[in-house]
């Protein structure tokens, strides 16, 4: 009994090309979506060699183009295969120029054997068995030999080193869902392979068209789907619809066609009483129209997930809710929430980039559960996708797997970059959805409205942080006027005793006075000098200076984020920072307390300069100190109160309390600095000198 294939061949090769048209065109960047691709390729290339080959005792022409496609189909095979094993689940540091020279081999040895193919022998072979055939290699010529032992030679050591490389990965630092992963293309894809590709040989080069190679086709195809859904290469939904859904649409109207118009054509043309051209211009019209309604009509069901736990899409108010946070702390509260609501997720991990270290750290911390910088390859890899990535995914594609082991120990799936520009300024880690579910292509896009809003919510968050910082800083500086009037009381307050206790040594020492008289001034004196203490005391607990910890400083950087602190506050005053060093000054020191000077500083040639003007700072190296010229085209201090500026207490301000270049003096002569005004025709200018020391 002669059993025909050719409808179950013509649907494996359409259903094989669609999954790899689909696969390549879904992530084209990807390497193992052009990879599974090609091999999908090459199975298509030889279930047609076969389909061709079953048809060449009835047709000898079919035979020269069964030669040519399943030699590049076989001898491409191995090659994409091992090729696999390099870039998954570690993409493997080897030269561009092996595999050059891997896929030139496999293509010359194609060429050879198309060119040493016996046709003639072929054709009078060419049938379907239906009993066991013992093969002989009796009549083969001897290069057609040789071509056949040189290629399962060469696909045998491709797919040994294919294995090899995949065991070696399986004990190097692999998650466990890649462990998984090789033990399903150890135990099934290799053995699958093996016998694929030498079925494929015996097929091709003793003449044995074997029918049932469609069927091992068909499992090593599905074997590569199963691959493309453990890569993550391509979302589940868009893949049974793109494979099995509109390709039976697309046959049920092909069916519909033929079947019902085309042979009706003539009769429907003098229904219409129209040319057969008008009626077949009218028949695609309506086809069209049918085509589109049923797609409209079922386009809410596609739309439907497979799995009820899905996502729902993030709505205008929960948006605009988040939007109302002014703190990136109020930011992340409010994102949780909308996380909790929208996307069944109590847990995540947002990390905004520090501008000065270059870490990702917590929000309002400096602590960061995962060391990732700015530079680091995981970086690279966000900036390349430009979205959400699942950690299986990025596992492909990175080299350095210490950090994802961490995240993924953690229990996240997914990292969100988020984008200011071209760069990176915060990562937000989420767990899986639920525990029988991953994140599908569809749920990562539902992100994309938080994504494209945080860059913004984040900058005004710092924006509203620098600006309350600042209100911080002036409100200190309103403490210290307060504590000025208060010690201007607690002189007044302590005047007052003393001359009580002054009076009272006075009295006395008057030797006219009794002896209760003498007792009772004793006792002013000592409730007086009691009065005093406590005055004192209290003074004494108010500390405005600490012990400095010397440190390494650059003062380019010091400086520099200083100005960036403060450019929202200079950019309100109309005010112009400049600020110039000659080559990199470092030096140990105290870099807050530094900064507390520099900031004062600052703030006053800003108060000053009330039509806005311009700060230039000047940093030199003379070898032993370090130099620092402070400068603003402000009105100036003038001539008469220069002397007297340093004192406490002493102001020009109508608030200020008269304590900040007094402190600013101390602090600096604690850091073995000083401090002075420097004579300049506008503006003012003060001169830093800091000792270097050791």
């Amino acid at each position: 009994m002669v059993i025909n294939y050719s409808h179950v061949q013509t649907i494996i090769i359409l259903i094989s090309l669609i999954i790899g048209y689909t696969v390549w065109t879904y992530n084209a960047k990807s390497h193992l979506n052009r990879i599974l691709a090609s091999i999908v390729v090459c199975l298509v290339l030889i279930e047609i060699s076969l389909f061709l080959f079953l048809r060449v005792r009835d047709n000898p022409k079919y035979i020269y183009p069964s030669i040519v496609i399943g030699s590049l189909g076989i001898s491409f095979f191995p090659t994409s295969f091992y090729t696999l094993s390099l870039y998954y689940p570690i993409k493997r540091n080897i030269k561009l120029k092996v595999l050059y020279i891997l896929y030139s081999g496999a293509f010359i040895l194609s060429i050879i054997i198309i060119f040493s193919f016996p046709k003639s022998y072929a054709i009078n072979n060419a049938e379907i068995l239906n009993k066991i055939l013992h093969l002989s290699f009796k009549n083969l010529p001897v290069f057609s030999l040789v071509s056949y032992l040189v290629l399962t030679f060469f696909t045998l050591v491709l797919l040994i080193l294919a294995a090899k490389n995949f065991i070696i990965c399986f004990k190097c630092d692999a998650i466990p869902y890649e462990r998984r992963t090789i033990q399903l293309l150890v135990i099934f894809g290799i053995p699958l392979a093996f016998f694929l590709s030498i079925v494929s040989i015996i097929n091709y080069f003793l003449y044995i068209p074997f029918p049932w190679l469609g069927f091992i086709i068909i499992a090593f195809t599905f074997f590569i789907v199963i691959l493309v859904f453990r890569f993550r290469l391509i979302d589940i939904r868009r893949f049974l619809y793109g494979v099995f859904l509109y390709p039976a649409l697309i046959a049920a109207l092909v069916f519909i066609y033929v079947y019902l118009i085309v042979r009706n054509q003539k009769s429907i043309a003098e229904f219409l009483m129209v040319p057969e051209t008008t009626a077949f211009v009218l028949e695609v019209f309506i086809l069209y129209l049918v085509t589109m309604s049923i797609v409209r009509f079922f386009r809410p069901a596609l739309n439907q997930p497979f799995i009820s736990d899905t996502v729902k899409p993030i709505d205008i108010e929960a948006l605009e809710s988040i939007s109302y946070a002014t703190s990136l702390s109020e930011l992340s509260q409010r994102l949780k929430m909308i996380l909790k609501n929208y996307f069944k997720i109590n847990s995540f991990i947002l990390l905004i980039k520090d501008e000065t270290s270059g870490l990702f750290k917590l929000i309002g911390t400096d602590l960061t559960p995962f060391k990732i910088r700015e530079s680091d390859e995981i970086i690279q890899k966000l900036k390349y996708f430009k979205r959400g990535v699942s950690i299986e995914e990025l596992l492909i594609h990175l080299n350095d797997r210490n950090i994802i082991k961490d995240i993924y120990s953690e229990g996240f799936d997914l990292i969100v970059p988020i984008f200011k520009e071209d760069q990176i300024i915060g990562l937000l880690f989420l767990p899986k959805p639920s525990r029988f579910r991953r994140w599908s292509y569809d749920d990562i896009a539902s992100l994309n409205y938080l994504r494209i809003l945080l860059p913004s919510l984040i900058a005004r968050c710092k924006i509203y942080e620098t600006e309350k910082e600042i209100e911080r800083h002036q409100y200190r500086m309103e403490q210290m006027m307060v504590i000025g009037e208060m010690a201007s009381d607690i002189a007044h307050e302590i005047r007052n005793p003393l001359s009580i206790i002054e009076t009272s040594i006075e009295t006395i020492m008057n030797s006219q006075i009794g002896e209760k008289e003498k007792e009772r001034m004793l006792i002013y004196i000592q409730e007086e000098t009691e009065r005093v203490n406590i005055m004192l005391n209290k003074l004494l607990s108010l500390n405005f200076s600490h012990k400095p910890v010397f440190k390494n400083v650059d003062l380019y950087d010091l400086l520099n984020n200083l100005k960036d602190f403060l450019k929202y506050k200079l950019k309100d005053s109309n005010v112009t920072l400049n600020l110039k060093c000659d080559g990199k000054i470092m030096f140990n020191s105290d870099p807050d307390m530094l900064n507390h000077v520099f900031l004062n500083l600052i703030l006053n040639s800003i108060e000053a300069m009330k039509e806005g003007g311009t700060i230039n700072i000047d940093c030199r190296d003379t070898g032993t100190n370090i130099e620092i010229y402070i400068s603003d085209t402000g009105p100036g201090i003038p001539e008469r109160i220069r002397d007297k500026i340093f004192e406490p207490f002493f102001t020009t301000k109508h608030k200020g309390s008269g304590l900040g270049l007094a402190v600013s003096k101390k602090i600096l002569e604690s850091l073995y600095g000083t401090i002075q005004l420097e004579p300049r025709k506008r503006g003012a200018c003060f001169k830093i000198t800091i000792q270097k020391v050791e």
